[in-house]
């Protein structure tokens, strides 16, 4: 088994190589650049057994069913079923006792001649660990960066090699499987934000752990939990839907929360009208922007998420700690309203000059990223005296702001001193930040 790390070309030329390894390559949607490396290196015939190319929507369906949508997992699940019981069928009796077979499947949404769609696509293997076992699958869902389609072309196809190298060579570690996956690319040219496993192989696996996995390595800037607590690519969840954002670390208080949450998600509402999906509201544990001895493990991680699962919510985990950064997150998977649920203690770090020190542009660069139209800040208020030693203990000078005497902080009381108030008085004057209220619990 080959131990030092390889490129994509020598991984190519290894795989065809070895006699005991024989699939099937089906591509759709950005060309066919992982069955491109076979043939590149050489010796294709030891391990190609057919490619497939299956662009016509309708010649799709005949081949593999009708879905919903032909760039998703659903989709390429039906791929990677057939193709793979389709070539055992073929080859099984007469090879099948000395080759492990598998199942290579795309389908992918790569960037169209106008620039005007989401960048993403579906990728997975199913494939055997010795010749007649029972077949493992991996699959994962991935954001493509580049700026052309022919970047994003090529950036595929050395994921593709890196997946089915990693499933041969690297499936019994994911710890180096996972960092494996962008061998010869980047996080500036491409994401995984999704990954599943199933199999024999991956028995012990858990797919939190997975996910979370994902985020240490880094392959992504964010994952995301489904209310059952299953991670769900955040495509999926977050395509063409305004969405309301509360950030914390969640240790407790799950209620103050809901509340908090559940208030601006209903203004958000009321702000977009009946449109066509109803804003949704989503807890963001951020990891990034705390210090290494603050930073939970993955087990406490899990357990945070699971508590707010249990209120039906969504939940989002990043590394992003920048609101104007998580902004541009959530901005590539739809133009619709997004909206923040915070405390006035969180307002007044956002307009903290010193956090933008490493920021190209710094402070007004990242506050026009924030206060981009339809971004809204629903700000809820709390008692001065709390306020003040928030503030005073996160390091931050209360002279710099004027705070009221006594009595609740809010939007109508608390401003900056420094030139900055000009921007601070824009954002309530345009709409930007909205005085939010929780109701008194009876």
């Amino acid at each position: 088994m080959p131990q030092d790390t390889l490129d994509t070309h020598q991984k190519a030329l290894t795989l065809n190589l070895a006699r005991d390894i024989y699939g099937t390559i089906a591509e759709i949607g950005a060309g066919q650049e992982v069955a491109a490396w076979f043939f590149r290196v050489g010796a294709t015939s030891g391990t190609v057994a057919q490619t497939v190319s299956a662009y016509d929507m309708t010649v799709s369906d005949e081949r593999y069913g009708q879905v919903g949508r032909h760039v998703s997992k659903e989709r390429l699940e039906r791929m990677l079923e057939r193709e793979f019981a389709l070539l055992v069928s073929r080859l099984q009796e007469k090879r099948g006792g000395e080759t492990t077979f598998f199942a290579f499947a795309s389908t992918v949404s790569a960037q169209n001649y106008s620039g005007t769609n989401i960048c993403h696509g579906w990728v997975g293997v199913r494939f055997q660990s010795v010749p007649g076992s029972k077949p493992n699958t991996i699959i994962l869902h991935t954001h493509m960066r580049d700026a052309t389609n022919l970047l994003q072309q090529e950036a595929l196809g050395i994921l593709g090699i890196n997946v089915i190298y990693g499933a041969f060579y690297l499936r019994e570690d994911l710890g180096a499987f996972l960092p494996a996956l962008l061998d010869d690319l980047s996080l500036e040219r491409i994401e995984v934000d999704y990954l599943s496993v199933d199999g024999p192989t991956f028995a012990a696996c858990e797919s939190g752990q997975v996910n979370l996995q994902l985020l240490q390595v880094p392959l992504c800037s964010a994952i995301l939990f489904e209310p059952d607590g299953l991670p769900v690519a955040p495509i999926d969840v977050l395509y063409k839907r305004p969405v309301v954002i509360e950030r914390g670390g969640f240790r407790g208080s799950e209620s103050l929360y809901e509340d908090l949450l559940s208030v601006a998600t209903e203004e958000l509402k009321k702000e977009v009208g009946n449109g066509k999906r109803t804003p949704i509201g989503v807890p963001e544990m951020t990891l990034s922007n705390l210090s290494t001895a603050e930073v939970p493990a993955a087990e406490e991680v899990l357990r945070r998420v699971a508590r707010l699962n249990q209120l039906g919510r969504h939940v989002l985990v990043s590394r992003v700690a920048e609101n104007f950064r998580l902004t541009e997150y959530l901005v590539r998977f739809q133009q619709e309203s997004i909206g923040y649920a915070l405390g006035i203690s969180n307002l007044i770090q956002l307009f903290e000059e010193g956090f933008y020190r490493e920021v190209e542009g710094g402070t007004l660069a990242a506050l026009s990223t924030l206060f981009a139209t339809r971004v809204r800040l629903y700000v809820f208020g709390m008692p001065v005296e709390q306020l003040q030693r928030i503030l005073s203990a996160l390091g931050i000078d209360l002279s710099r702001w004027e705070f009221p005497q006594a009595g609740l902080a809010d939007l109508s009381n608390v401003s900056p001193r420094s030139a900055i108030r000009h921007i601070f008085r824009y954002g309530i004057e345009t709409g930007v930040l909205v005085s939010a209220t929780v109701p008194q619990r009876s």
